[in-house]
């Protein structure tokens, strides 16, 4: 009968400790679902709908900046890549204005500018000045035999040929330079390389 009343005994403490630790193991589910209702709750309440109106316009204000962005990097890109284009075209043009220079057939164009304006240089009071690029200088004979009375002036900003000149109201510009400038910016209006 000892017997028995140990193993009862030893049960009972059995049943107890299990008892014990089940309601320690439901204790600890609780207050697990107790943890997790409060933090559901505060995810809850910073997703209020002020909350994601406002997510939402900060998400629609960095998609304008980034596309605004995107589009001021390509428009530089389209700018470097049209003045490249434009640079190789007009670098071509220059050569051969250069090449001209040197030909027997500059003179002809010098003398033609020159007369275009002869009648427009003897302004009463005013001297004339034809402006000239310095490697025209072996052209001033002819540019005496337009225009006796003008003076003669080496414009360093005059770089390929062709003359200026002033009669002290107006300054003619029939530069090789000024005409491949204007003929430059024509080009780019024309072919619709400009960006808008």
């Amino acid at each position: 009968m000892a017997n028995i009343q140990a193993s009862e005994k030893y049960t009972a403490f059995e049943n107890q400790v299990l008892e014990a630790a089940e309601r320690q193991a439901a204790a600890i589910v609780m207050e697990a679902e107790k943890h997790r209702t409060e933090e559901l709750r505060g995810v809850t309440k910073s997703f209020t709908a002020a909350n994601f109106a406002r997510r939402k316009d900060e998400m629609a204000r960095e998609k304008r900046r980034c596309l605004s962005q995107g589009q001021q990097d390509y428009r530089k890109q389209l700018l470097l890549y049209r003045e490249e284009l434009s640079a190789q075209l007009f670098d071509k043009i220059k050569v051969r204005l250069n090449n001209f220079t040197s030909s027997e057939e500059y003179a002809t164009f010098l003398t033609e500018k020159l007369k275009k304006h002869a009648q427009h240089t003897a302004v009463d009071g005013y001297p004339c000045v034809v402006f000239i690029a310095e490697k025209d200088e072996k052209y001033r004979e002819l540019i005496k035999s337009v225009i006796p009375h003008g003076d003669i002036a080496v414009d360093h900003a005059i770089k390929i040929g062709g003359v200026k000149i002033s009669n002290g109201h107006i300054l003619y510009d029939e530069t090789l330079d000024g005409a491949l400038a204007a003929e430059q910016e024509r080009f780019l209006s024309y072919c619709n390389l400009r960006i808008q």
